[in-house]
């Protein structure tokens, strides 16, 4: 006699509405709550139950389910989204209240909904509705899943409860896709074709989105305050601190001696869910002293900024980067050249370049990782909770500052790193999103196999 499959209650996070087609379409699965960015396109269909925007949770005023109890349990989850909040307005009580409010919302959805699991589409950045979502789940013993950015047209599935990447098991590792790819930072014609919007495209590639929100403040005479409250006076203020920062970074800068030796410390886009959401030690001065510590005289520490920093002029980053003075002032840069032994690059110099005469790599997590493994470098990772990197033989993987002076001993002494399953790792966890939605077809299907086991267990 078979098993009956049964039909499950799920959350499903789907800001762009990539997944829940399929879901739809696929599987018997009732989705009794769809968080999204927009909700009009299914607000009829008989097998959503209920919708919430992210402007919903911006706008909870409704405390009815608060308790303070809960508080301690998520504090972890508190400080990611306060952290969050921070990329887009400097206002410190509007960042708890972002919070505050974004908590109450979730208590009072799981409160009145029951739910078999729960799938994020991406990472979780930090806002309530991945990170705290999450995190609450998890106390309350409910799988989450996140499908998850890994490396360039991949993804892994996480699960945040098991805290383990699901095992996909695909037949080709592709490798040389997942090193480095560019982002094309300014589409040629983004906007369209009337009078206005060859103004707006004009301007934007002449000014970048911050002239584009000038010219829309005059266009409608409006201040252009955005949703996090911030207005475009306000984003000018920003700018410019960010491009004092940008010209601090540059005079400290030191051009790439291939003749000395050096272990390359790759930094990370901050505010980025890489470090912010992957990363439980998010710290990345914590992890560049570390390395500085147990350097010997005449070895460097090669610091190069990651090429996206200072690119928050842009249509894809201009939204949260304006933040970054926030995040690496010029007191982060100051406080890091004065360490022993290290130094910064230009952000011109060849990445490729670095990578190949250095001696070592060290950084939180991401693509640089793939990059030096190819190339057959030692490297160091501070950040591993939730990345590949930790299946691989021959990585270091650091949790503390004992394992980063053995790992450093070891390289200073010319011990080699042979990646040997590299390539198998990549095969068992990452799926294909070449074809993005043949990606989140793979990845539900991967959810749904893991359900089903748990049933028959």
């Amino acid at each position: 006699m078979g098993i009956e499959k049964m039909s499950h209650n799920i959350l499903l996070v789907d800001n762009e509405l990539k997944i829940v087609k399929h879901i739809i379409d696929n599987t018997d699965w009732i989705i009794s709550v769809l968080i999204t960015e927009k909700k009009d396109e299914y607000l009829q269909n008989n097998r959503i139950r209920q919708i919430y925007t992210f402007n919903d949770f911006r706008g909870n005023t409704d405390l009815s389910m608060f308790e303070y109890a809960d508080l301690e349990k998520l504090w972890k989850a508190q400080l990611k989204v306060e952290n969050c909040y921070n990329r887009f307005s400097t206002d410190y009580q509007m960042g708890k209240w972002f919070y505050y409010k974004g908590y109450a919302l979730i208590k009072q959805i799981f409160e009145t909904n029951q739910f078999d699991f729960i799938i994020i589409k991406g990472l979780n950045h930090g806002y309530p509705w991945d990170r705290l979502l999450s995190e609450y789940a998890t106390q309350k013993k409910i799988h989450s899943y996140n499908i998850e950015t890994m490396l360039n047209n991949t993804r892994i599935v996480y699960d945040n409860l098991e805290e383990k990447i699901l095992e996909v098991n695909r037949k080709k590792a592709y490798l040389k896709d997942t090193v480095f790819y560019k982002e094309e930072l300014h589409p040629k014609n983004k906007f369209g074709n009337s009078i206005w919007e060859k103004i707006y495209n004009i301007t934007y590639h002449r000014f970048g989105a911050l002239g584009l929100d000038i010219i829309k403040c005059i266009r409608y005479k409006d201040v252009g305050t955005d949703v996090w409250n911030v207005n475009t006076l306000e984003r000018i203020i920003y700018f410019n601190e960010i491009k004092k920062v940008k010209k601090y970074y540059e005079k400290i800068c030191r051009p790439l001696n291939i003749q000395e030796k050096y272990i390359y410390f790759s930094l990370h886009l901050e505010p980025e869910a890489v470090v912010a959401g992957r990363c439980e030690m998010d710290s990345q001065i914590v992890a560049i002293q570390m390395i500085s510590n147990h350097l010997p005289k005449g070895w460097k520490l090669i610091i190069k900024e990651h090429p996206l920093q200072f690119k928050v002029n842009t249509y894809l980053y201009y939204s949260f980067l304006l933040g970054t003075y926030r995040f690496k002032s010029k007191l982060f840069y100051k406080t890091i050249s004065e360490m022993n032994n290290v130094m910064f690059l230009d952000m011109n110099t060849d990445v490729k370049k670095v990578i190949k005469n250095a001696q070592a790599i060290a950084t939180m997590n991401g693509t640089v990782l793939a990059e030096s493994i190819l190339l057959g470098k030692p490297i160091l990772i501070f950040g591993v909770n939730r990345t590949i990197y930790k299946y691989c033989n021959g990585v270091y993987i650091i949790d503390s500052d004992k394992e980063c002076k053995d790992a450093i001993t070891k390289i200073l002494d010319g011990k080699k790193s042979e990646y040997n399953n590299y390539a198998e790792v990549c095969k068992k966890y990452l799926i294909d999103f070449s074809k993005e939605e043949l990606g989140f077809k793979k990845a539900i299907d991967i959810i749904q196999e893991k359900v089903e086991k748990q049933e028959i267990v």
